[in-house]
């Protein structure tokens, strides 16, 4: 069986330097493999031995330019620099050029990358964009001329960002590769390099798609005879057109150093070499995690007990999956080294310093958007108090104690002097006062300092703690050096451009255990068992994504790659790591849930029809679904009964069962041992826009502050024509009364204060109407009470306590000697949910349970007053007050009036209703509802 490239590499190394690698450099595309070469020539050495000089590219080229490579975020502020130098006054903030500067950043990169005559393709570029506006309907001969100067701009801001740079000795990738590149044309610096670094001999080994750059490089070595260069290759897509991995090494055969010489370690692994690929089909990422654990537990058994390094990898195409991933590793691996760093963006830490600059962005967008004072959003304060890193700064204030204080307060801003009130003395304060985005970024950076020496910090946020210091002191040292301090939109996305940039590494022996990795980090690396995730169209390969102001067509005349050749890369990457298996198995999400998602890569669709026809291929396809059957839904959900729920059943038959509760007992019993037994009910929410809670409770206050002036009598005509006319006022008055603030009038809030004006005017309306009615035909009607609170104790058979039902009636008049008893709604109700013909339908039918409420009012009434004849229930529903007070009927007859008999029967009805609620025998079950499963 042929041996994996590294060991063919080390094999031949040794045969052309039997005396040592003293003298010997070796140049790869990434770090990764030098420590697995070193380790390789070390095995096939006897005796102790020098290393050769073993360096990267970025490395050699550094060297050879003198410049050293910098970071983004540092390349934009002196690309804004140049710009503002070019474009004088005429120039745009740092806020909006932010904003397309990593486009320009990469066009440069590319252009210096692959050598590209800057003047010739951006002269090219500006007649191109020139000819895209010609004639271009609406557009002025000043508008056209400020676009076509735009275009010219780019190559003189070229000119100055390179001149800046060198300055500094600082770099971007591709500046530092056409520097190094040119002083090898014009000074044999590749040759001067290896004297200075005593190498007689430079190999490049393992390297696929090179820039124009890297190509000059190499080509210098090779006609000076000086370099090597050494492809990992496999002939069946080298030799063959068609096959998009072999682009770049048939170029490379025309090189003149290759003419007539064949590529050493061309090795027929493909075709030859037996090989098992699994295919397998998972739905969602998250599935893909869990299906892993599988996979790896059974490819770890057929290993043994041999290393897991040498013949084992995890290979994520994906690499945000690297959390969900690690989380399913089975106990069996003892040892894992991931290659690839986790993003701080990915770190809780750093959500939780993004989430408080998001807090300040919002509340000056909107200060200066809407005028309003500097508030903080009350969602970003909620995400802000369920964090470590702000608990820690709360210090003995509890978190939870604050929300609690918030969602009673129910306001959607809140200022820093209301905070104070709820976390006087606090740390967590002087990050949410108003500061420019400097001052929040060094009160950050302090926070940060605190948070990491603090003896009960988490261990994950010990080490993120410290990055994210670095982060905020560099964003700082940037605004200095380049006297420039951005708005606080333009800092938030400045600190996320850094997170992008910035990774922890993971600790480990990185030659032990399982190897996680990326997909650019397997390069030169082989691997008898490997694993794939995500191996889906727009992921393996990527989809295109042209992030550039250079259009496809001149860049294909230029040279310039697009995603033509980063698919070739990608193709490139995969079929070179199959070929060094005895194992594959490749997974792929099903799930149709964005644009392309479960389509597996074109890839795998190769190996449908290429590998099939194989003799030493064995494909084999799994796909696995996640149906979901009637009985896992939620609505199925049983509770079973028993003796642990007697203390609960007690406590609330004490504490009183309320006509709403019984309501929601008939819907949804499940719901109701939730929230009425168990305690577990809905949080609270603060009410951005002013809600049915908050709009009831004020409705109620303003109807129960005029009707109480009047019981024992009743209202006059001119008293609704008082309470009308001062209306606005007193819903206004009493919101604030209740929410100790204003109503915010802005907004939906504006609409939604006009309607619970209107609503209850409607409702007053309607009143004042009936109340003339009743004095024009000598009714007498008076109000007995608001806002009754009413209960009674009722003793239950077969159950050791009695229940208290209780109830607070809106309303009580009495008409003609009529108790009435009257239910405020801001919902509304049907005409059909009120009749009621046989009485015990009230305790199993949930179309009834609004009749169920009435009808326990109208049983409380009965047994709190003394005087009762007969009494009626209503509700008035004040989103349709057209209707008026509509009334319970009772029977066939449909009387409105309940008497002494039917409230016997009601009684009875109840005392069953609570043995069924408080027993605690069997179990508590939902409705049975018809349930449709979709074809």
């Amino acid at each position: 069986m042929p041996k994996p490239f590294l060991e063919l590499v080390a094999k031949n190394l040794q045969t052309l330097h039997p005396h040592g690698f003293e003298d010997v450099c070796i140049v790869l595309p990434s770090r990764r493999a030098s420590l697995f070469l070193k380790r390789t020539l070390a095995a096939l050495s006897p005796d102790p031995v020098i290393s050769p000089l073993i360096v990267v590219i970025d490395e050699l080229t550094s060297d050879l330019s003198g410049l050293f490579s910098t970071d983004t975020l540092t390349l934009q502020f002196q690309l804004y620099s140049s710009y503002v130098k070019v474009y004088g006054s005429e120039a745009e903030s740092f806020e909006n050029f932010i904003k397309w500067s990593s486009r320009l950043l990469q066009d440069y990169n590319e252009i210096d990358r692959y050598m590209v005559d800057a003047k010739a393709i951006f002269e090219n570029v500006t007649d191109a964009k020139a000819l895209e506006r010609w004639g271009v309907e609406g557009d002025t001969p000043e508008m056209i001329e400020a676009y076509i100067r735009f275009w010219k701009k780019l190559h003189p801001i070229y000119l100055d960002f390179q001149q800046e740079l060198f300055k500094s000795k600082r770099a971007y990738q591709g500046l530092m590769y056409r520097e190094a590149a040119t002083k090898v044309q014009s000074e044999n610096a590749l040759e001067h390099w290896c004297k200075k670094k005593g190498c007689s001999s430079i190999y490049f080994v393992g390297f696929n798609a090179l820039n124009t750059a890297e190509q000059v490089i190499l080509k210098s070595g090779l006609e000076s005879g000086l370099a090597h260069v050494w492809f990992d290759a496999d002939p069946y897509y080298l030799d063959d057109p068609a096959q998009e991995a072999g682009m770049f090494m048939r170029q490379y055969r025309q090189w003149r150093s290759f003419d007539g010489v064949e590529f050493p370690f061309v090795v027929d692994r493909l075709r030859a070499e037996p090989r098992k690929i699994e295919i397998i089909g998972v739905p969602k990422q998250i599935g893909m995690a869990k299906t892993l654990s599988g996979v790896l537990s059974d490819m770890k058994a057929d290993i043994a007990d041999r290393d897991v390094a040498d013949h084992m990898a995890l290979v994520l195409a994906d690499e945000g999956l690297l959390m969900p991933v690690l989380n399913s590793i089975p106990s069996e691996f003892e040892e894992v080294n991931v290659t690839m760093g986790l993003p701080l963006r990915e770190l809780n830490l750093a959500n939780s310093v993004e989430i408080i600059l998001e807090a300040h962005e919002r509340a000056l967008r909107l200060q200066k958007e809407e005028g309003r004072s500097f508030q903080i959003y009350h969602k970003d304060l909620e995400r802000l108090l369920l964090q470590p890193f702000y608990q820690f700064h709360l210090g003995e204030v509890n978190a939870h104690a604050v929300l609690d204080k918030m969602r009673k307060y129910n306001a959607p801003f809140l200022g820093v002097k209301k905070l104070s009130e709820w976390m006087p003395n606090t740390s967590l304060l002087d990050l949410l006062k108003e500061q420019s985005p400097a001052e929040i970024i060094l009160a950050l950076s302090v926070a940060l300092a605190e948070y990491h020496d603090n003896a009960d910090v988490l261990p994950e946020d010990l080490e993120a703690a410290q990055h994210l210091y670095r982060v905020s002191l560099r964003l700082l040292e940037l605004f200095e050096e380049h006297a420039l301090e951005t708005d606080m939109t333009t800092t938030l996305h400045l600190y996320r451009q850094l997170l992008k940039d910035e990774s922890l590494d993971f600790f480990g022996e990185p030659l032990n255990g399982l190897q996680v990795m990326g997909v650019l980090e397997t390069r030169l690396l082989s691997f008898d068992n490997l694993i794939m995730t995500s191996v889906n169209e727009d992921v393996l390969p990527a989809g295109r994504s042209e992030n550039s102001f250079i259009p496809y067509d001149i860049k294909r005349f230029f040279g310039l790659p697009t995603h033509k050749e980063k698919d070739a890369i990608y193709a490139y990457h995969f079929y070179r790591l199959l070929s060094g298996t005895k194992r594959v198995v490749l997974l792929y999400n099903t799930e149709s849930d964005g644009f392309n998602a479960g389509e597996a890569s074109r890839f795998i669709e190769q190996i449908r029809h290429e590998f099939i026809n194989f003799s030493n291929t064995e494909i084999v396809e799994r796909v696995y679904s996640t149906h979901v059957s009637k009985d896992q839904l939620a609505t199925s959900f049983q509770l079973e009964r028993g003796s642990y729920l007697d203390e609960a059943f007690q406590k609330r038959a004490e504490k009183g069962i309320a006509p709403s509760h019984l309501k929601l007992w008939v819907e949804n019993p499940v719901d109701f041992y939730h929230k009425v037994i168990l305690g577990q009910g809905d949080v609270e929410e603060v009410e951005e826009v002013l809600g049915d809670r908050s709009m009831g409770n004020v409705i109620h206050k303003v109807l129960e502050d005029f009707y109480r002036q009047f019981i024992g009598g009743r209202p006059s005509d001119q008293d609704y024509k008082n309470i009308l006319s001062r209306l606005p006022e007193l819903l206004y008055a009493t919101y604030k009364e209740e929410a100790g603030r204003d109503l915010e009038v802005e907004g939906r809030n504006n609409l939604v204060g006009h309607a619970m004006v209107q609503m209850t005017r409607n409702f007053l309306v309607e009143e004042r109407k009936r109340a003339a009615a009743y004095e024009a035909t000598g009714r007498d009607w008076m109000i007995r009470g608001v806002e009754v609170d009413m209960r009674h104790q009722l003793e239950v058979p077969g159950l050791a306590f009695p229940v208290l039902v209780k109830g607070f009636a809106d309303r009580l008049d009495t008409l003609d000697g009529v108790w009435e008893v009257i239910d405020y709604k801001t919902g509304s109700a049907k005409a059909t949910e009120l009749n009621v013909v046989e009485i015990d339908e009230v305790a199993n039918n949930p179309e009834k349970a609004k009749a169920l409420q009435l009808m326990t009012y109208a049983w409380l009434v009965d047994k709190s007053q003394s005087d009762v004849q007969a009494v009626s229930a209503g509700i008035f529903g004040m989103r349709k007050n057209k209707d008026g007070l509509m009334v319970l009927s009772v029977g066939r007859d449909k009387r409105s009036e309940i008497n002494s008999a039917d409230l016997q029967t009601f009684e009875e009805v109840l005392t069953s209703l609570l043995y069924d609620i408080f027993h605690n025998e069997g179990v508590i079950a939902p409705n049975e509802e018809e349930f449709v499963e979709e074809s």
